[in-house]
């Protein structure tokens, strides 16, 4: 039943990805910018066709491989090394959604959808599958920093 809830809590988060995507595209796709908190977070469109901070623009294709690998591997790895505690599963619940919902882009759009602008700091833009991922590895961070032995037997929370 766990994994049953987990992964229907990893598909509305796809879902949610992806519903504020086609919320989103229309309203500032030409280049409005609809403030959201003062001038300090602002919807603002951007196509990437790179990764994170842009990096590898423009090799999509490349991309799209890639994170499907990743994505596939992903739970084997977990379960191959028995990653039974909580940060772990955290971890895994956030960074599968949040890449499944960029590499649908990637496949459908040819590009990331991004629309999340941090102005003080001219952040790059970023959009609601970044912050699954981004506070995915924050959580697998936590686990191997804090709680992961390698060869010793994990509790199951921490």
């Amino acid at each position: 039943m766990t994994i049953l809830l987990s992964v229907l809590g990893m598909v509305g988060l796809v879902a949610v990805d992806q519903i504020l995507k086609l919320l989103v595209v229309p309203l500032i796709s030409d280049g409005s910018i609809i403030p959201i908190f003062g001038d300090v977070l602002v919807l603002k469109y951007s196509e990437n066709t790179g990764s994170a901070f842009s990096l590898f623009s423009g090799h999509t294709e490349v991309l799209t491989v890639l994170t499907a690998l990743l994505l596939i591997a992903l739970p084997f790895l977990y379960r191959y090394m028995k990653f039974e505690h909580f940060w772990a599963k955290l971890s895994l619940f956030l960074i599968l959604p949040g890449g499944v919902g960029n590499l649908i882009d990637r496949i459908f759009r040819g590009y990331v959808v991004d629309y999340i602008y941090f102005t003080p700091i001219n952040f790059p833009i970023f959009n609601f599958a970044d912050i699954l991922v981004v506070s995915g590895v924050i959580a697998l961070a936590i686990y191997v920093l804090f709680f992961y032995r390698p060869g010793k037997e994990e509790p199951a929370h921490g």
